[in-house]
């Protein structure tokens, strides 16, 4: 059976082997976003309640995205956190990450104002010259390192 080109059997089969991941913007409140990949399908939830919108994006296995989730408390931001994921298949060695359904390999993760500020302009500079989605894992494994233990210094055992 198809529906504007798509197999739906297909398309139901995938959808339980996809990572979901769950993008809500409430104006002055929460911003989860992508800051990119590319979803095999975004089902926007015709939800919008005043000033929220959520939208629901299916990833396959295999495919990377980044993941940025603000929080605004009443002084302003209150958490903060960037992600680079990698969807999994069914069986695969994953953790568990907010707004994310099952789970997915965390290939950086960046909490904090100043982590995840970083973060997203290291993840720019990476946008400005090629397209993140095609970079492998161990380029963000490498940015993550360097976020995680910039500035901490060399130290020497035994002095």
């Amino acid at each position: 059976m198809e529906a504007a080109g798509i197999d739906t059997r297909e398309t139901q089969s995938l959808e339980i082997r996809l990572t979901q991941v769950e993008l809500v913007y409430e104006q002055g409140v929460r911003n989860y976003r992508l800051l990119f990949g590319r979803p095999f399908k975004v089902i926007t939830q015709e939800r919008t309640y005043g000033r929220m919108t959520k939208q629901l994006a299916l990833f396959k296995p295999g495919d990377v995205f980044a993941l940025d989730l603000w929080d605004c408390g009443e002084y302003g931001t209150k958490e903060w956190s960037v992600f680079v994921l990698q969807a999994v298949a069914p069986g695969d060695v994953a953790n568990p990450v907010p707004q994310v359904s099952p789970a997915a390999k965390i290939l950086l993760e960046a909490r904090g104002i100043t982590k995840a500020k970083q973060a997203i302009k290291e993840l720019q500079e990476i946008q400005d010259r090629v397209d993140p989605t095609t970079l492998p894992a161990a380029r963000f494994l490498l940015t993550d390192f360097r976020l995680k233990y910039e500035g901490k210094g060399r130290q020497r055992v035994g002095q």
